[in-house]
Order: C-alpha cells, then structure tokens, then sequence
C-alpha cells in the first residue's frame, strides 16, 4: 500500500512539473512580440496618456525608424503609478518582425549612448 501512494505521489511531483513547464513556454510564447520602454516621463496629474502614440515618437525621433505602418496590439503602463519613479511602458506590437527591427536598432551603439 505504502509503495502505491509512493508510486502515485511521484507521478503527480512528475505531473505537476511538466505542467509548471508547459506553462512557462506559454507565457513566453505570448510575450514573444513583447518590448518594455524605459525612462519616457509620464503625464502629469490629470492628464490622460497615450502610451501608443509616446512610444512611436521615440521610436520615430531616436530611433529614426518609419512608424507610418507600425501597429501595436496594446501599450501601457505597468505597476501603480509613484511619485519617484516613472513606469515602463509595455508594449505587445502586432507583428514580429517590426518588433525584432526596433529591438535590434535599440542595440546599435550609436543608439545607445543617446539618452
């Protein structure tokens, strides 16, 4: 009997690892067209902020990429807004290729040392 529950405990530990993966590569399956902007200073008090439309001006202005045909799926804030410190901005763009072509402009080292 003891050896049964062993037997039956050891597949669920198995069971529960293999879904605890499965679930990891499904998160990052839908985080794959996923890029987080820092430092963009937020709206004051009051205002209401368009994230889309501030992450493709930077896009435009410091990375002097063709924002015409650009989509994004969703933009915004992430965590609950403090007074010091200034939220990323999450961004899911629609397409893959267009997110790789920014993600790869924003590594060369021209790019970089702008601020």
């Amino acid at each position: 009997m003891c050896t049964h529950l062993e037997a039956l405990m050891e597949y669920n530990q198995h069971e529960i690892e293999q879904s605890k993966d499965e679930l990891l590569d499904i998160k990052a399956r839908s985080m794959r067209e996923n890029l987080m902007f820092f430092g963009i200073p937020e709206s004051t008090a009051g205002q209401t902020e368009n994230c889309q439309q501030l992450v493709k001006e930077l896009i435009r202005l410091k990375l002097q990429l063709d924002i015409e045909h650009m989509h994004f799926d969703r933009s915004h804030r992430l965590w609950a807004k403090t007074a010091s410190k200034t939220r990323l901005i999450n961004v899911k763009f629609h397409n893959y290729q267009t997110r790789e072509t920014v993600r790869q402009k924003s590594l060369q080292p021209e790019i970089k040392k702008v601020h």
